[in-house]
Order: C-alpha cells, then structure tokens, then sequence
C-alpha cells in the first residue's frame, strides 16, 4: 500500500505513463477526492469493485490497543479508477495518497515510513547501497523481484546460445555450397593447376569467394536485424499484434557493441 504524492510523482514512472495515457481523468479526480485509492486492476477484480465503489483497508502499522484487545486502524477509501500494466502488480498493488496513508498508519504529520528512491540506472543499486545513512534497511528490485530478472537473464542467455546456433548452421550452409562448388569445378582447378596455380593460390580464391558471401550475408542480416528491431512496434502495429503490449509499446534498446560482436563472429565462422 505505496502513499505517494500526485504532485511530485516521477513523470517517468510505467505507473503515471499509463494513467496519463489511459485514464487522464484520473489522476485531476484523485486529487481532489479525499480518502481515494486507486487499484490494480486484477486486484479490483478479485474484489469485486469498480470506480466509485468504497472498500475498506486495515493496516496492521495503525493497530491501538483498547478493551477488546489489539485493533487495527482501517477505513473506507473510494476506488477513484484502476490501472493494469500487465504485471504481478495489477493483483497486488494499492495506491493511496501519502497524507491518506499517514493518517491510515498514525503515522505522524512529516515522517515516513519508508521512502521509494527511482534511479536513471537501476543497476546502480549496489554502488547507492551503501552511501545510505546507518539504521536504512534496503530493498530493491533485485530482491523483491528477484525471480522474475533471474528468469529473463536466463531467457537471454538460452537465446544467444540459439543465435550462436543459428548462425553456425548458415556457416555450415557457406560450407557445404563451397564444398558442392569444389567438387563441381573439378576440371578448371585441373586447368589452373596446369597454369602454375599452387594449392594454396586455389584454396584462397574458394576461401575468398566464402568470405564474401559471409561478409554480405552478415551486412544485409544486421542491416534488416537492427531495422526490424528500432521499428518493432510499427511492424506489431501493422500485423494487428500491437494489443498484446498492454503498456503501449515494447521498449526498445539495441547495443552496439552486440551487434558488431554478432556480425564479426557471423564472418569469422564463415571464414572457417
């Protein structure tokens, strides 16, 4: 149950993207509704609420003790809308207003019970971990995220050894038409033997014939490669594929240094 402050909210936060993007009413109606919650949408589901609805949240942080033993603090909060960006959090996630949550938690006027840091880098995690004051306990997305990167890490890794594997079998197709070739071009090997051509001077011309083929197979494969991948989300759009991404486009990041890495290993396996 985040409490977080419409006003200085990240702007580039996926949450406040897709409420500006889809529910543009929300965020001005929240504002100005006291005791208003905004609800994932898996979780609004389960519970049986639209927009306009009330439900109630208990916070154990806010328990008192009375006569009737340890209570805990609760209240009716209005369902303002609810937003689903395609994750675990469309179930999970809750998100009031910090001065709501404060008063929620009896949490005093000023202080915090934890504060949510955004980074530019979020592989910077280990290096800010430890410039933090002493007494800050420290969760981060790896850890309670943890599963899910260890599953996309995986993910690409399984995919580079079946990138490596694709282009081995086409190396292995230059190969094999080079092999055809040799064989087919018996009798002008003969004749430019017979012309003072050395062995080597022909096994050069076959292995130059075999890296040109590389070196244009591998300029058209990256060429075509890195164009499909900065205009992936015109290309969805255009196959009618674009609703399956939830969060309005898939986010596109291409290396360099891969794609040249990947172009020269294509290269050297056809020079082999």
């Amino acid at each position: 149950l985040p409490g977080i402050d419409p006003e200085t909210y990240p702007k580039k936060d996926l949450l406040y993207r897709y409420l500006i993007r889809y529910e543009p009413g929300c965020l001005a109606d929240w504002k100005d509704m006291p005791w208003g919650v905004i609800l994932g949408a898996s979780l609004a589901r389960s519970l049986g609420v639209y927009p306009g609805d009330r439900v109630r949240i208990i916070s154990p942080e806010g328990a008192r003790y009375t006569m009737a033993g340890l209570v805990p603090s609760s209240r009716l909060f209005s369902v303002v809308c609810t937003f689903q960006i395609g994750s675990n959090v469309d179930g999970s996630t809750a998100i009031v207003r910090m001065s709501d949550a404060g008063r929620l938690m009896r949490i005093p006027a000023g202080k915090f019970s934890g504060y949510r840091v955004w980074l530019d880098d979020p592989f910077d995690v280990p290096r800010f971990s430890p410039e933090l004051p002493e007494g800050y306990r420290v969760s981060d997305w790896r850890t309670e995220k943890g599963e899910l990167f260890s599953a996309v890490s995986t993910e690409k890794r399984m995919m580079t050894v079946m990138l490596f594997l694709i282009i081995f079998v086409a190396a292995f197709n230059i190969l094999s038409s080079l092999i055809m070739m040799v064989m087919d071009k018996r009798t002008e090997i003969a004749i430019l033997r017979t012309m003072g051509f050395r062995p080597s001077d022909v096994m050069l011309a076959f292995m130059t014939e075999g890296a040109v083929a590389g070196i244009i197979g591998a300029l058209i494969g990256t060429l075509i490669g890195t164009a499909c991948a900065y205009h992936i989300n015109p290309i969805m759009r255009a196959l009618g594929l674009s609703s399956l991404v939830r969060i309005g486009s898939l986010p596109v990041s291409v290396s360099a240094g891969t794609v040249v890495l990947t172009a020269l290993g294509a290269v050297c396996l056809s020079l082999l």
